[in-house]
């Protein structure tokens, strides 16, 4: 076979090919030396990819781990805000209730007094005061415990409701029939001492509420009724 004249020195192996060489035996050797270097590429190829694969799996860990880290965090915030809220509400309930229960029990201790010290007063007052107007207006204006406790004065009514004698007279009650007043109109139906709702006062105009307690003759008949106000304005 006819020779064929290379532009370059191949070296094959341990074989120096000169510039003229004997085309098969060139062949030959350039097809060895493709094979290895193909067959070397492929193994790069398949160390590269198992290589990658290995990183992609160790990605893929981290994310995962670090998904399951987050969301557990997530999670446990939201878990222990719910908790924290809830007790927070539920101590603030306690406080509530705790400060209702207090004023609750401040206000009926200071009502109980206030009803025993106008009980004393209307104790006091006899049938024939009540005929005498003149003597229960003075018997009233000596009464200072009625304008301590009550700020709207204290009022003796008569068996009808009508206003006789007042502490404080210049309010213009004195005259006026009060017995459509509820804690009035039960005190001398029934005869016992009550405490009425808040109502606005015919005379002040403002809202008051009163206190009631009967006015009993010798024999324990309800002859009248003295009601203490206190004026919420």
């Amino acid at each position: 076979m006819a020779g064929v004249e290379l532009p370059f020195r191949l070296r094959c192996g341990t074989i120096v090919l000169s510039e003229r060489t004997d085309t098969t035996t060139c062949e030959m050797v350039s097809h060895g030396f493709t094979a290895r270097l193909t067959a070397r590429l492929i193994d790069d190829a398949r160390m590269n990819s198992m290589r990658l694969a290995r990183h992609s799996l160790k990605t893929r860990i981290t994310v995962s781990t670090l998904t399951i880290f987050v969301a557990g965090i997530w999670a446990l915030s939201l878990y222990s805000s719910r908790m924290l809220r809830e007790d927070m509400e539920e101590l603030l309930g306690e406080q509530q209730r705790s400060t209702v229960s207090v004023i609750a029990a401040e206000t009926d201790r200071e009502l109980n007094e206030r009803m025993k010290w106008l009980e004393s007063v209307a104790e006091r007052i006899t049938p024939a005061m009540l005929d005498k107007p003149v003597v229960l207006q003075e018997f009233l204006a000596q009464r200072l415990i009625l304008q301590s406790l009550f700020n709207g004065g204290g009022v003796v009514h008569r068996r009808d409701g009508t206003a006789v004698a007042d502490s404080v007279p210049a309010s213009g009650r004195i005259g006026v029939n009060y017995m459509d007043v509820e804690t009035v109109a039960t005190t001398l139906n029934e005869g016992r001492s009550t405490i009425g709702r808040a109502v606005i006062g015919k005379k002040l105009g403002a809202p008051v509420f009163g206190m009631t307690a009967p006015i009993r003759d010798a024999r324990g008949k309800v002859i009248g009724a003295l009601a203490g106000v206190t004026n919420l304005g």
